[in-house]
């Protein structure tokens, strides 16, 4: 069976309400290895107590990282099935899905370059380097924090502010 034919497939479990919901309206899952869906979240609360939740040679991250508003990826393939590998850029970490709040992928990564729209700006159109992306709580939906030669952008941008270039940085 083709990757197409397994994406469009009725029998395939979809892990996750979100990806539920986007296959109802024909939309297929993001496969980045294997045949698991990649899924965007982030963690708005700690793990009480760590010990249950993350590996324990990742709690030191864990407790950097987490609770955060940082978009988080996660695919399940992984060796150990008892916990998901996470990641933020190049920084990964196990932990048990608990706590977690899952969002519509970004379209963007750490480290991607982009131009910001002069339409959104005071300034010419501008190539920057997404260095942060987080959830707002507030407008509900992701922003990003960017620089330009090392200089961050005054504000969050939102997607709609930001053209892709088309390169790809670190977090590729």
């Amino acid at each position: 069976m083709s990757l197409e034919e397994l994406k469009s497939e009725p029998a395939v479990c979809w892990s996750s309400p979100l990806q539920q919901n986007n296959r109802h309206q024909g939309s297929p899952a993001v496969v980045k290895s294997g045949f698991h869906p990649t899924r965007w979240g982030w963690f708005p609360w700690a793990p009480d107590p760590w010990d249950e939740i993350v590996h324990p040679d990742d709690r030191e991250l864990a407790e950097r990282l987490i609770p955060s508003p940082r978009i988080l990826t996660v695919n399940w393939h992984h060796d150990d099935p008892e916990y998901s590998v996470f990641a933020y850029g190049c920084l990964r970490l196990r932990l048990k899905p608990s706590l977690w709040r899952e969002v519509v992928d970004p379209g963007r990564q750490l480290g991607d370059l982009v131009e910001v729209s002069s339409i959104f700006s005071h300034h010419e159109p501008t190539l920057v380097t997404i260095e942060e992306i987080f959830w707002d709580h507030a407008a509900e939906k992701i922003r990003f924090l960017v620089s330009n030669r090392g200089q961050h952008w005054p504000q969050p941008l939102d997607n709609e502010q930001l053209i892709d270039d088309g390169r790809r940085g670190v977090g590729a």
